[in-house]
Order: C-alpha cells, then sequence, then structure tokens
C-alpha cells in the first residue's frame, strides 16, 4: 500500500508541476491598433499586415492581437479616399524605440519585445475639397496687342471728328 501512496504523491508533484514548466505567458505580446479620424462617420479604414492579415477600423475603434512572440511586425494602412495619414502614436510598456514609418507606402514597421504590450494609433485627417467660389470668373484681360489697336482706331477716330 506504501507504493501506491508515493505513485499518488508523484503523480500529484507532477501534474502541479507541468504548468507551471510551460511557455510563460507574460513573454507573449500584446498589439492593439487603434483609429482616430475625426468626423470620419461610417468611413472604413483598411489596413494590411503580413503577420496580423487584413482588418478595417472605424473613427474610435481599435483591434488587439494579443499572443505575439517577441520578432519584428508591419502594418499598413491602405489609401482611403479623402483622407490622409498624419501621424501615428506608439505607446509602450518597453523603452524599445525601433518603429519606422514609411510615408509614402503608408506602412508601420516595428519590433514587438518579450511580453511587450504595444498600442498603435493611426491618426488621420480630412484632405480640403478644392475652393468653390461663389462669384463669376473673371472676364480675362485684353492682350496688349488689341489695346495697341484699339487705342489707335480711337486716336484716329478722334483725329477725324476734329477735322470735320
Amino acid at each position: 500500500m506504501r507504493g501506491h501512496e508515493n505513485i499518488l504523491l508523484v503523480l500529484f508533484i507532477v501534474g502541479t508541476a507541468i504548468p507551471t514548466c510551460q511557455a510563460d505567458p507574460a513573454e507573449s505580446g500584446v498589439v492593439t491598433v487603434g483609429k482616430i479620424a475625426t468626423d470620419a462617420g461610417n468611413t472604413g479604414f483598411d489596413f494590411a499586415s503580413p503577420q496580423f492579415g487584413d482588418f478595417t477600423l472605424y473613427d474610435g475603434l481599435s483591434e488587439s492581437f494579443a499572443g505575439l512572440a517577441s520578432g519584428d511586425y508591419q502594418i499598413r494602412e491602405l489609401t482611403t479616399p479623402g483622407w490622409q495619414l498624419a501621424k501615428v502614436r506608439a505607446d509602450s510598456s518597453t523603452s524599445a524605440a525601433t518603429d519606422t514609418l514609411d510615408w509614402l507606402t503608408s506602412t508601420l514597421s516595428f519590433h514587438l519585445d518579450a511580453g511587450e504590450i504595444l498600442e498603435l494609433t493611426f491618426h488621420n485627417r480630412a484632405l480640403e475639397p478644392p475652393e468653390q467660389s461663389t462669384r463669376p470668373p473673371a472676364a480675362p484681360a485684353p492682350s496688349a496687342i488689341l489695346l495697341v489697336g484699339l487705342g489707335a482706331a480711337l486716336s484716329a477716330t478722334m483725329k477725324r471728328h476734329r477735322f470735320l
């Protein structure tokens, strides 16, 4: 009977030790991507990422990606008509600052440290519509040749009237 008690004690110790020997969840990172686009209404802003896939965000909303390993990541904001990327704000739980933003492609590249919690906020501003004038278009200015011709014709007419 003593042997069974020892086996049960060993199984109990091994059973409680296994969960503590697994990967530490504190080493997994979290990335939250948010969108700020004041007065965007129901405009959706599309994103693409090799690691996170494609997703859409609306003003004031965010999406989180958890359980991430440390490494390099990319997120690209696709072009939205009438809107322009103004800035990307990164708030991190670590001091690492290796984020780079390619303004031509609106692609953010960053390194995620083990256990890092990173909040990225993409800010957009509306593009100004072309200014619409309420006054009628101005008449084209007369050319110098036309003015000289009119001046000569007027001068000749006045000379004729003096001699009559």
